[in-house]
């Protein structure tokens, strides 16, 4: 036999009994969706900018979750920035 309700069994389940309670009291009553990626686009991008040469697009892909076209669409919108800045050097 189960303590708690439902979710409230399987987060006490997964973070323990005294946290799952901090969130039931944290927020009870109300409706959580959780996005389905963890880490946000701009710190993607700028692990994308760090990483551009060290990594390949499948192994960024593997590690932050998002798809190969999201970080195709990152790397050319870091290449894009950097040419900008290297035309503005030449002012």
């Amino acid at each position: 036999m189960d303590k708690y309700n439902g979710v409230y069994q399987e987060l006490a389940e997964l973070v323990g009994e005294k946290d799952a309670k901090l969130i039931w009291k944290s927020f009870a009553g109300m409706k959580i969706n959780f996005p389905m990626r963890f880490i946000s686009r701009e710190y993607v991008k700028s692990m994308v900018e760090t990483d551009i040469h060290k990594k390949t697009i499948g192994q960024l892909v593997h590690e932050t979750g998002y798809s190969e076209r999201s970080i195709r669409r990152m790397i050319e919108e870091i290449r894009h920035k950097n040419d900008i800045v290297e035309q503005g050097d030449d002012l």
